[in-house]
């Protein structure tokens, strides 16, 4: 990392707490942090450990915009926050939010780059002269006249970031952009970020859960926990010592933790530079696809098999069509079988929300029939339940408890089984702590994990997630997975994810969706083992899988990894 011994920071904070209106304790405490100009900072930490709360002291989204108690001294690009409005703030700082949908104002992709010019009064000729410099920096240049909701996620991301480097801003907050982006569009931003990073010297600072995915991006990582800065460290050093995760509960990096555990002194950050370290140490692995195949892959199997009979849930010639007449789900057809976990994949926009809300009857149908246990379905049905993307949407009550109590008393459960089974919920997901405080006030894998509670305390039969895995660190995810594999009563589980490693660990089966077509109903490892179909489908495999490839291995996970090289 660079030394900074004739540099000021950008960002400083020096003994600054943070505590939300309603909430009984602070989200932040003294912390203590710079920034310099031209680093790439990673904030990671566990769910809710104050990552996303950080950065919005960062851009003045606290105080402006959050109540709340803020103490400590806070200055960026030499200014005061609190004293500073967030248009002349912008200026110099500027934050990229999980979802660029709610950032995205306009109707064409050169009018947001332009947007915020104009509210600021720049006058025309040099509106144009920006919006022609960001877009060329973005890589978005031949699509400026293209329609903002025709991007895909990961075009929106840049789009997002474009109207930030027009306004002028050197220092870029981002909470957790890859999210809700296809790995190919996560891969692309990663190198636009790069770019902007090593080209122009754009200084970050970056929440992000998927940490294979920015390896070779950070310089620094900075960990929370419990709102409180626990390590500042230099990348390398972190990949080195990977108890900082592992203590944490948080996602290791996989190849440093490949290495670590060969015995190797050399921590790769890409699945490339790994292989090429490995290829002329390594002796001859013998081990083939099926002995690898074997396993996990059995115990889902008997899993899948349980019940037999009559289908779970099936569905025969979906259609779905929107206004402009093209269908965004064209006769999809498949069944699920007792005890199943199946994993919805694709690009950005190929279908995978619409399928969910098509089973959960939020959403009409065209065409085609649904069918739970036997009954076709006629619109929604209680006994299918389904997890919105944006948990914001399904939150209601002012505390965590009351959000699952209320969910039982619509269904006519007395108040004392209604505290009995909520307790039973808080505890499964790990929110007891979190009972009294509002659930707005939590942060986004926190308010995930409440909305999840609240529908399954009514039960269902079958639980639809829409991106489960948006904002939450691996031992609150395997958590949520544990909670629902005890759910008495829940006979199949459909999830939408973006997160390979989610898929290899938690899918009996993968449906590969490609603009609103199934092309693909396989077990996972069929569907990543398949380079011909990741590629058509915009999927990438995990990088223990790409190192595997890369070295003739039948391997997927670091595991298997590990044990076919040892």
């Amino acid at each position: 990392m660079t030394t900074h011994e004739s540099t000021s920071p950008c960002i400083l904070f020096e003994d600054v707490s943070f505590t939300f209106v309603g909430r009984g304790s602070p989200t932040l405490e003294h912390i203590h942090l710079q920034v310099y100009p031209g680093e790439s900072l990673l904030l990671t930490g566990a769910t809710g450990s104050g990552k996303s709360t950080l950065l919005r002291c960062m851009c003045g989204l606290i105080p402006h915009l959050s109540s709340g108690s803020l103490r400590g001294t806070i200055r960026i690009a030499d200014r005061d926050p609190r004293i500073t409005s967030i248009p002349t703030l912008s200026r110099h700082v500027n934050m990229v939010l999980q979802t660029p949908d709610t950032q995205i104002c306009t109707l064409r992709v050169e009018d947001e780059i332009a947007f915020g010019l104009k509210n600021l009064g720049v006058p025309a000729d040099r509106i144009e002269e920006r919006v022609d410099e960001a877009l060329t920096q973005v890589g978005l240049n031949g699509l400026r006249r293209m329609e903002t909701h025709a991007l895909s996620g990961g075009q929106k991301q840049r789009l997002v970031i474009g109207a930030a480097l027009a306004m002028g801003a050197r220092i870029l907050l981002l909470d957790e952009p890859l999210s809700q982006l296809d790995p190919l569009g996560a891969h692309e931003l990663t190198a636009l970020l790069r770019t902007l990073r090593d080209k122009h010297g754009y200084t970050f600072v970056l929440v992000e859960h998927r940490l294979d995915e920015v390896i070779d991006l950070v310089d620094r990582l900075v960990v929370l926990d419990g709102g409180r800065k626990a390590r500042d460290l230099p990348a390398e050093a972190a990949w080195r010592s990977l108890d900082v995760f592992r203590e944490r509960g948080l996602e290791v990096p996989a190849l440093p933790d490949i290495f670590e555990r060969l015995g190797r002194s050399e921590r790769p950050r890409t699945s490339a530079e790994a292989a090429e370290i490995l290829a002329g140490s390594r002796s001859k692995s013998h081990r083939t696809a099926s002995a690898l195949d074997h396993g996990d892959a059995d115990i889902r199997r008997a899993r899948s098999d349980r019940g037999g009979g009559v289908p779970v849930l099936a569905v025969e010639g979906l259609t779905v069509g929107y206004a402009k007449g093209e269908a965004i789900l064209k006769k999809i057809g498949f069944r699920v079988g007792e005890g199943e976990r199946v994993a919805i994949v694709g690009r950005n926009g190929s279908g995978k929300s619409t399928l969910l809300g098509c089973l959960a009857g939020i959403l009409s149908r065209h065409g085609g029939r649904i069918f739970l246990g036997g009954e076709e379905l006629r619109g929604m049905d209680p006994r299918i339940a389904l997890v919105l993307q944006d948990p914001d949407l399904m939150l209601m009550r002012e505390s965590v408890e009351e959000e699952i109590v209320l969910s039982l008393h619509m269904r006519g459960i007395d108040r004392g089984e209604a505290r009995e089974r909520t307790k039973a919920i808080l505890h499964a997901l790990r929110l007891q702590s979190l009972k009294d405080d509002p659930p707005l006030s939590l942060s986004r894998g926190e308010r995930l994990r409440v909305a999840i509670g609240a529908l399954l305390a009514g039960q269902p039969e079958v639980l639809l997630l829409d991106e489960p895995t948006s904002g939450q660190d691996r031992a609150h995810l395997e958590s949520i997975w544990s909670a629902l594999e005890r759910r008495r009563g829940l006979r199949a589980i459909l999830f939408s994810t973006h997160d390979m490693d989610d898929v290899l660990a938690h899918a009996d089966r993968v449906l590969v969706l490609e603009a609103g077509r199934i092309i693909a109903d396989a077990s996972p490892r069929s569907v990543l083992g398949d380079a011909s179909l990741r590629e058509r489908a915009g999927l990438l495999a995990p990088p223990p899988r790409r190192l595997a490839e890369a070295l003739g291995l039948a391997a997927f996970t670091a595991d298997e990894v590990v044990e076919a090289l040892r």
